[in-house]
C-alpha cells in the first residue's frame, strides 16, 4: 500500500534528511511533494490531497498551526 505523503520543513536540508530516511526506512511512503512555508503547504495539500503530512512547527513566517486552522475536512483529515 502507497501513503502519498507531504514534508513542510522551511529548511531544505530537513526536508532532505527527512526523506531520504523515509525512502531508506519505509518503502510505503511516496513523498508527493514538500513545501517550505505556510501558502505553499496549503496548496500543495489542495493539489495533492496526501494521506499524510510532515510538518515541521516553526517555520519562518509563524507556526504550521496557523496553517492548519485555514484548512477544511475536504481538503486534508487533521
Amino acid at each position: 500500500m502507497e501513503i502519498r505523503t507531504l514534508i513542510v520543513d522551511d529548511e531544505a536540508s530537513g526536508r532532505e534528511n527527512l526523506s531520504l530516511l523515509l525512502s531508506k526506512h519505509c518503502p510505503e511512503i511516496k513523498i508527493v511533494a514538500e513545501a517550505q512555508d505556510q501558502a505553499d503547504a496549503l496548496g500543495k495539500i489542495q493539489k495533492f490531497k496526501p494521506d499524510l503530512a510532515f510538518l515541521d512547527i516553526r517555520l519562518r513566517q509563524g507556526t504550521i498551526f496557523e496553517m492548519l486552522e485555514q484548512l477544511n475536512e475536504a481538503s486534508f483529515s487533521i
